[in-house]
């Protein structure tokens, strides 16, 4: 059996703006074609966008490729791609951007019977400088002769002055529009320099509420990069209290499929997440142990990997996809650890398991958190409760084993939605993690 690939002239003009992201086949299997040994097939990509053969008549080319063959294409640039689409465009179609040319991809797995599909290059990993979207309503730029509204100015940029957006402008609670959430700047993309973009996406803007999850700013982002030719790395955001709120609630979950929130208070270390001066920022969380949490959490990222393959023009454009789970602010694997107490006289926050871990013994033989002491750090509200996060964890059932065991079942589930053949990134916190035995217990001072 042969493959008869019918090309048509991808959106480009000649000498002129990149249009199109993709040069999109369109191609028919054609079992009567005679065989032919497998080999190599050079396929050069005109600057017009058009390749092969041209049909007499027509505005189409064609290539034919046998089974076996590998199929090299070149005179590629980096906003090329070479995908399948679901039927013949009509005339002025954007084969890269009209929703009813998509076709699903075939995500390869070493375990499927018939692995893969004819597919152009594929982004399976990570390379060069890859840029953070922002987390809440990003940046814009401006002229230099241009202000930014007060306050909101972050800085310049070559001839470009750099603006805060306000969160009003994505924050639904605000009046925003939380599809215009996590933008990365135009000129970011378009930047020869950056090779793609992280794009860390809470967890609770995409499962708003039960059931369909809001896509929307995945998508725009994903369209950006295939645009621009450009790579992107995904990741869930847990952290920063980003678990939606409705799965611990079983009137919106069912009974028995509510998550068990594991309240947790941490300081970092520094006065500044004292909001309040209340022992620390609080934080919202799951334990591993809990497989609501886990069942939620896989399945939004098969979910995630399938809605992308929906569209091969987009899932080529993803080279890797981040392990997550637990979290304090950003997509880094951690957990609040610190045991913290109150003075019971003076209400300095200190560290009760070793007196001398900054090497400062304080009268009483307490050791104050932060090596300043009383004089010049203001004392936790009276009536605030601190908490000492590992004897949290510890009741809650955290176990190292479960934790490794929770990792595993998330990177199962890249697997399932996204192919064996995208990137897994780990980010890890060195001792970001509280010291909980497997068999009871707990180490207070971490």
């Amino acid at each position: 059996m042969n493959y008869e690939i019918m090309g048509k002239r991808a959106s480009r003009k000649r000498g002129g703006a990149l249009l199109c992201s993709a040069l999109c086949l369109l191609g028919g299997l054609l079992s009567s074609a005679p065989t032919a040994e497998a080999g190599w097939l050079t396929v050069p990509v005109n600057a017009d966008g058009t390749f092969g053969t041209n049909v007499p008549g027509t505005d189409a080319y064609k290539i034919t490729v046998y089974e076996g063959d590998v199929v090299w294409w070149t005179e590629l640039t980096p906003t090329d791609s070479v995908v399948q689409i679901a039927g013949p465009p009509g005339a002025g179609a954007d084969l890269c951007a009209d929703p009813a040319l998509a076709r699903p991809y075939n995500v390869p797995s070493p375990y499927a019977a018939s692995p893969g599909e004819f597919t152009g290059p594929v982004r399976n990993s990570p390379a060069g400088m890859i840029v953070l979207s922002p987390n809440d309503c990003g940046l814009y730029s401006l002229p230099l002769a241009d202000t930014c509204p007060p306050g909101k100015e972050k800085g310049t940029a070559g001839v470009r002055r750099l603006c805060e957006r306000d969160n009003s402008v994505c924050e639904p609670s605000l009046g925003g529009d939380l599809s215009l959430k996590y933008r990365t700047m135009d000129e970011t993309w378009a930047n020869e320099d950056v090779a793609g973009v992280f794009l860390r996406l809470d967890w609770k803007d995409l499962q708003p509420t039960p059931g369909a999850p809001n896509w929307s700013f995945l998508d725009r982002e994903l369209r950006q990069a295939a645009k621009y030719g450009k790579v992107a790395v995904i990741g869930v955001r847990v952290g920063s209290n980003s678990i939606p709120a409705w799965m611990g609630d079983e009137s919106q979950t069912g009974v028995g499929l509510a998550i068990t929130p594991v309240e947790l208070k941490d300081a970092q270390g520094a006065s500044k997440s004292f909001p309040g001066n209340n022992c620390g920022a609080t934080y919202t969380l799951a334990s591993p142990n809990d497989l609501n949490f886990r069942n939620y959490l896989t399945d939004l990222i098969v979910q995630m990997g399938n809605h992308i393959a929906d569209d091969a023009r987009l899932f080529h454009h993803v080279a890797g996809v981040k392990v997550t789970g637990l979290g304090l602010h950003t997509l880094e694997n951690r957990a609040p650890k610190r045991c913290n107490i109150k003075h019971p006289s003076n209400n300095q926050l200190i560290d009760a398991a070793d007196p001398f871990v900054n090497g400062v013994d304080h009268t009483g033989g307490f050791n104050y958190l932060f090596p300043t002491g009383p004089s010049t750090y203001e004392s936790v509200n009276p009536g605030a409760t601190c908490e000492c996060n590992p004897k949290v964890w510890s009741d809650a059932g955290y176990t190292p084993t479960d934790l490794y065991r929770f990792y595993r079942y998330v990177e199962d589930a890249i697997d399932e939605g996204f192919g064996h053949y995208r990137s897994k990134i780990f980010m890890l916190i060195q001792e970001g993690f509280p010291q909980v035995g497997d068999f009871g217990g707990y180490d207070a001072h971490t």
